[in-house]
């Protein structure tokens, strides 16, 4: 929604823990004394974070503290945290102004501000949006977000699911950097120094007797800084010759576009969320960006475009030196302006944005504890934190230096932190674990986007324009079956099925246009939340094993009857029977009781799938804390699954989220050989999430789940060796480990080995040994795949 200030309103805080449940109990047998392993569940989702551990804080005022500690800030009068921002960056700027709320409630003493002499200048040529979530707004404070109204913002993004909030917020970032450099220049409470933060700066702050306790790092000049203060304190990225994170940039093409009017919002909804090729993002009635993402030579192309000077104009020359690819690339970007109805005349700027995934064991450090003349905490955040994304939206790019900041400013006005210098541990590690999963978003799954993208192109399919037209379609009945989840502007303004068709049908798009939209896939949505219940309901089917029969119901009877004299294994496998429908009816109320009945009897295998019962609400109500005693249970006695799944609660935040005691359970598991445990481990290893980064050691417990078969862990050594994440990149290897997983059903890498094929990295280029795969994909309802699919039926062949 394109807004005034009049049409302004507060809105309540989003709850930002989604719900999901499905259905999976994982290898269960098809006898009846091969139950024991049916008890790891798999992908479920977070339940509400229940904040009841005591807080762990640093209590830094006077008279409280002794040692180095207590002398470095001996000297602090004023209530409340003092604060240094080095760089006057997005990140920097949002900061500053949510800090500047707790100086007068004694939070923070002081915010001082070092813009820099050359600090990044947004200006409308090259725009860039923001969007501002729930969870962000909720932490503005009044007066600042009058002035968010006052420049303007349009709400096109859908709600998250179960919120209580309005829409999500597109700002144009030029204009909200504007609004924060005038609102921090009026702030009191808030000191702008047009200096760049320095090593000789930083010795003078430590001289004064007013000494700062934190200082964040905001942009990339003042990440050097840091360097020369600290020297290592912040470990770099591992190195591209140590085999660090090489993954290849995903690339996107930003373009400015200013119109007198933007086109409806319902249409231009349904056409984004209907491919991944292009995306039409507004920041206000007349002014978007037109995101294309960039195959791999496109990328490269438009990175040296970038190197000219005014690259537009470039671009749009048509001139005897204009290369066949820039024509081309013109050519693409009227053909998006095609799609969207925007005027060629419109375009008006041009950016290159590109992910960088490389990786820091951390973003946040306590350097100096035991020397006087250093602060106790300091922060990594924007371009010293993440220096880019190829995604827009929520989490991404400007977005996401938001949040990081956001994010900090929490971590600093924890209300656990009294209205004293102190600084709360919980809090800050809380902030460390957002940082690290804001960075993991830019990484893709699987192959990129824009290797996808590429496969599709390099083939004259001619089904392309059907296919993206019956996915527009199929975008459009699903935007009118969900009204609740999207602004009113995009429901007010969508169009007939008729119209849109005829709209795009007589806009002249090129075949090479359809194909990449084809190629691109169709962004989530409800429709494919829709197909993942239909994929966990056919997941709990599997475990029927036709129901009664005369010989199951004899043999139900004698397990009863030893039941009855007090057989705890009779009673798990009568339990287990029910579960699967192996033998008698399928009944999930009776299976619980059995089970439950073997577990008080001290069976080790029931009481883990008691757990998991009351965990997934499987014949009884869920009960996530009852569900995590019995696993402790089972998992003091040794058993792995039981570890596990325990483990994943801590995790996952089913239970008050514990990523430390959730690494401890996982090594747990992985000692004992369990698969899933060693793929989970080596994941938290990689990120540094409850545990110290560890890389190589990560990547060797992945390797090992792989080698004992786990397809999930297959897939992602295709997805690492494929884009050099981690290892040195090898496409052969990647090839492996995608048909290994592949060969095992697992979707992703069907998907992934099509792909290859039909670009001929890694394995012989074979049109053939592409459409077997994507129609293998495509069989398991893979969306992306259905689209590549050229010849009638999804089904495979009979053979590959």
């Amino acid at each position: 929604m394109f807004v005034s200030p009049s049409h302004a309103s507060h809105r309540k805080h989003r709850s930002s823990h989604g719900r999901r449940q499905q259905l999976a109990l994982l290898g269960v047998g098809l006898s009846l004394i091969n139950a024991a392993a049916f008890a790891r569940p798999r992908g479920f989702g977070a339940v509400p974070l229940k904040d009841t551990k005591e807080a762990t804080v640093i209590d830094v005022s006077p008279g409280r503290v002794a040692g180095a500690v207590g002398s470095m800030l001996k000297a602090q009068k004023r209530p409340g945290v003092d604060v240094v921002i080095a760089g006057g960056s997005l990140a920097g700027l949002w900061l500053a102004m949510l800090l500047s709320a707790g100086v007068a409630i004694g939070k923070v003493a002081r915010v001082r501000l070092y813009k820099g002499k050359a600090s990044k200048k947004f200006s409308e040529d090259t725009l860039e949006v923001a969007t501002l979530e729930g969870m962000l707004w909720s932490q503005i404070p009044d007066h600042f977000r009058k002035v968010l109204t006052s420049i303007g913002f349009a709400e096109q993004w859908p709600k998250m699911e179960e919120s209580e909030e309005e829409f999500p917020r597109n700002v144009a970032v030029f204009r909200l950097k504007d609004a924060l450099e005038k609102y921090l220049e009026e702030a009191d409470c808030v000191e702008l120094i047009s200096e760049d933060y320095s090593l000789a700066e930083h010795g003078s702050l430590l001289r004064e007797d007013d000494r700062p306790q934190c200082i964040a790092f905001a942009d990339r000049a003042s990440l050097k800084a840091c360097e020369e203060i600290f020297e290592d304190l912040f470990a770099r990225p591992i190195p591209r010759e140590a085999g660090g994170f090489l993954v290849a940039p995903e690339r996107t093409l930003a373009v400015s576009v200013s119109v007198d009017e933007a086109p409806p919002l319902g249409t231009t909804m349904v056409l984004n969320w209907a491919q991944r090729r292009y995306f039409l993002n507004w920041a206000g009635e007349q002014e978007g960006v037109l995101q294309i993402r960039l195959t791999p030579d496109e990328g490269q192309l438009v990175a040296e475009l970038m190197q000219t000077s005014e690259p537009l104009k470039k671009l749009q020359q048509r001139d005897e030196e204009s290369s066949e690819a820039l024509a081309g690339l013109w050519d693409d970007i009227r053909d998006a302006c095609r799609i969207f109805d925007l005027p060629e005349g419109s375009v008006c700027g041009l950016a290159l944005f590109a992910a960088d995934v490389a990786d820091r064991p951390s973003y946040t450090r306590f350097p100096g504890v035991e020397a006087e003349e250093e602060p106790l905490v300091a922060f990594l955040l924007g371009g010293a934190a993440r220096q880019g994304s190829a995604s827009f939206g929520p989490g991404f790019g400007a977005s996401g230096d938001l949040e990081a900041a956001t994010s900090a400013a929490k971590a600093l006005l924890s209300d656990r932190a009294q209205a004293v210098a102190r600084v709360d541990l919980d809090a800050v590690a809380s902030h460390e674990v957002a940082m690290k999963g804001l960075c993991a978003r830019e990484r893709q799954v699987g192959l990129g986007l824009g290797q996808c993208i590429d496969s599709g192109l390099r083939n004259d399919g001619p089904q392309a324009e059907d296919t993206v037209l019956g996915r527009l379609e199929a975008t459009l009945k699903q935007l009118r079956k969900h009204p609740q989840r999207w602004p009113p502007c995009v429901q007010d303004t969508l169009p007939s099925w008729e119209e849109l068709q005829q709209q795009l049908l007589s806009r002249s798009v090129s075949a090479r246009c359809w194909r990449a939209m084809a190629a691109s896939g169709p962004w989530p949505d409800p429709a494919k939340e829709e197909a993942e219940k239909t994929v966990a309901e056919a997941e709990a089917a599997a475990y029927d094993f036709g129901g009664a029969t005369e010989q199951g119901l004899q043999a139900a009877k004698s397990l009863e009857d030893q039941a009855d004299l007090g057989s705890a294994e009779s009673m798990f496998q009568l339990g287990v029977m029910y579960v699967t429908a192996n033998g008698v009816d399928k009944d999930m109320s009776k299976a619980f009781h059995w089970i439950q009945k073997a577990a008080d009897l001290e069976h080790l295998e029931a009481q883990n799938c008691v757990g998991t019962m009351l965990r997934n609400g499987l014949g009884v109500e869920i009960r996530k804390e009852e569900a995590a005693q019995w696993f402790e249970k089972a998992g003091a006695r040794g058993h792995a699954e039981a570890q596990f799944n325990l483990g994943e609660m801590f995790w996952d935040a089913e239970l008050p989220q514990d990523l430390e005691a959730a690494v401890l359970l996982f090594q747990k598991a992985a000692q004992a050989d369990l698969d899933a445990a060693q793929f989970k481990l080596g994941l938290a290893l990689r990120r540094g999430l409850g545990i110290e980064m560890d890389v190589p050691q990560g990547m060797q417990y992945i390797e090992k789940a792989a080698q004992h078969g786990l397809a999930e862990a297959e897939c992602f050594l295709g997805s690492c060796f494929f884009s050099g994440d981690g290892v040195q990149r090898d496409l052969v290897k990647a090839a492996s480990f995608f048909r290994r997983a592949a060969e095992q059903g697992d979707v992703t890498a069907q998907y992934s080995l099509g792909v290859m094929h039909e670009l001929g990295e890694g394995v012989p280029r074979s049109d053939t040994q592409a459409q077997h795969w994507f129609r293998t994909a495509a069989a398991q309802g893979s969306l992306e795949a259905q689209a590549r699919v050229r010849s009638p039926g999804l089904l495979p062949p009979p053979s590959a």
